[in-house]
């Protein structure tokens, strides 16, 4: 994750910062935490900027969890209540859907809601049904590393922090 300092240049960030300006991610996301207990993950090579004091969504893919307000793509979307939806910025493809709960989005100079299994595309302003394919966002990454009994002998005393790591690998 970067955040753009002063004269537009990226810093490296790995601690918890407030973003002022812009930030992008490379590979990995980004789990970000708005002030109403919304949260926003931001996907790989994906950038947003701070803006009124909401996340301006500019380019890749986000997933939220209501209630939060973010700007994307210049329309206002505001999700008042708990939900969840997901945003496509890319070269192809750039809509707002909505994965569970209600939204209002500002579309051609009208308020609308869109509720959830819809899409909106955001260049046409044309609805249509959502069904998800790719929840890039819910994925979880497992793996065996070196198991922890391999750390200890039995006699040594630890063979409780064995078991311990055993739960904490999902092994048992």
């Amino acid at each position: 994750m970067e955040i753009s300092g002063p004269g537009g240049i990226w810093q490296a960030q790995s601690a918890a910062t407030e973003i002022t300006t812009r930030l992008r991610t490379g590979t990995g996301r980004a789990v970000l935490r708005e002030g109403r207990q919304g949260q926003l993950i931001v996907g790989s090579a994906s950038e947003l900027r701070r803006y009124q004091d909401e996340a301006d969504l500019l380019s890749g893919r986000f997933f939220l969890r209501g209630p939060v307000a973010v700007h994307v793509a210049g329309h206002h979307v505001v999700m008042d209540g708990p939900g969840q939806l997901r945003v496509d910025l890319g070269p192809i493809e750039r809509r707002v859907a909505v994965i569970a709960g209600r939204l209002r989005i500002a579309l051609r100079g009208q308020t609308v809601e869109v509720g959830a299994g819809q899409q909106v595309a955001l260049d046409s302003g044309r609805f249509s049904a959502f069904r998800e394919t790719d929840p890039w966002y819910a994925a979880q990454f497992r793996g065996w590393a070196r198991p922890p009994w391999r750390r200890c002998a039995v006699r040594s005393g630890c063979w409780n922090a064995a078991i311990r790591g055993w739960r904490d690998w999902g092994m048992i």
